[in-house]
């Protein structure tokens, strides 16, 4: 990634950020409007979902939920891959149940990963990023984590029952299948409204993808995703990763005005994570939480 953003836009000479910032005035005004419906949608979603799971163990208002999931994602930020969004998440379920609702969260949190590494694989077949082979290798690994861990943990938790272990996974008894297709259902939906509108944003911006198929063009933001999932970030790379992976994936695919790939990501990663973070962390600073011990 460091090679792409150095061969991309530093060694590169026609490169220049004005290009960048008239790209964005470009866009009508209408465009950042249906986009922060979209990102409203797509939390408001992943909310219902958290509530969907948290109501196996305790009741919690759709509000809470809201509170609950925005907090995740701002505390998520200071941690690397995003692992703390448990922690923010915690915050807002009570004291006996912490530990077992971050279990379910994980649990949770694997529906997603799953969505991204199917559409991410799928794409593959048509999308040929400048990747190691033994990339491939590593998406099939947590691909098949991951549909262990949602699908199988549920199903022999009771093999856990002689060990302490087992009083913060027993709540898994309570997963049936219609939690799991309704998890997968919220899951696969807020994915869609993720990619659909990084797809109209690149045929807008680009000079040939409204040529392309539009499975192509859908192809290479799930190519996308799949990458920035997989790749280690923290909060300080997670913008170079949203700039230099762009440039892997479109290369002698998607040709954009003044070689500036990196646009749609960035307005997508501004709109649907650092607005809803920045809320979240006001939640965070100002909410009256009660003490409480883990």
């Amino acid at each position: 990634m460091a090679w792409a953003i150095y061969s991309k836009y530093f060694q590169n000479q026609s490169f220049s950020f004005n290009a960048f910032i008239l790209q964005i005035d470009e866009l009508k005004t209408s465009v950042f409007i249906i986009l922060l419906i979209l990102s409203m949608f797509n939390w408001l979603i992943e909310a219902q979902k958290w509530r969907t799971i948290l109501l196996t163990i305790e009741p919690i208002s759709f509000s809470k939920a809201l509170k609950s999931v925005l907090a995740g994602l701002a505390v998520s930020q200071l941690f690397p891959n995003k692992t703390g969004e448990y922690i923010g998440r915690m915050a807002f379920v009570s004291d006996n149940n912490k530990i077992q609702a971050a279990v379910l969260s994980v649990w949770a949190s694997m529906s997603q990963l799953i969505v991204t590494l199917v559409f991410g694989m799928v794409s593959l077949l048509f999308i040929h990023p400048l990747i190691d082979p033994s990339f491939i290798l590593i998406c099939f690994i947590i691909f098949f984590v991951a549909i262990l861990m949602f699908l199988l943990l549920p199903i022999f938790s009771t093999i856990f029952k002689k060990y302490a272990f087992y009083n913060y996974i027993k709540d898994f008894k309570q997963v049936g299948r219609q939690l799991i297709l309704e998890v997968f259902f919220y899951s696969i939906l807020r994915y869609f409204i993720f990619a659909i509108p990084y797809v109209f944003l690149i045929i807008l911006m680009s000079e040939n993808a409204i040529d392309l198929p539009f499975y192509l063009v859908f192809f290479s933001v799930s190519c996308i995703y799949l990458l920035q999932t997989i790749s280690p970030n923290f909060i300080f790379s997670d913008v170079l990763i949203r700039i230099a992976i762009p440039a892997l994936v479109f290369k002698d695919l998607i040709i954009f005005k003044n070689q500036i790939e990196y646009v749609p990501s960035l307005l997508i990663y501004l709109i649907n994570v650092v607005i809803p973070m920045l809320i979240g962390t006001v939640i965070v600073l100002f909410y009256k939480f009660k003490k409480t011990t883990f």
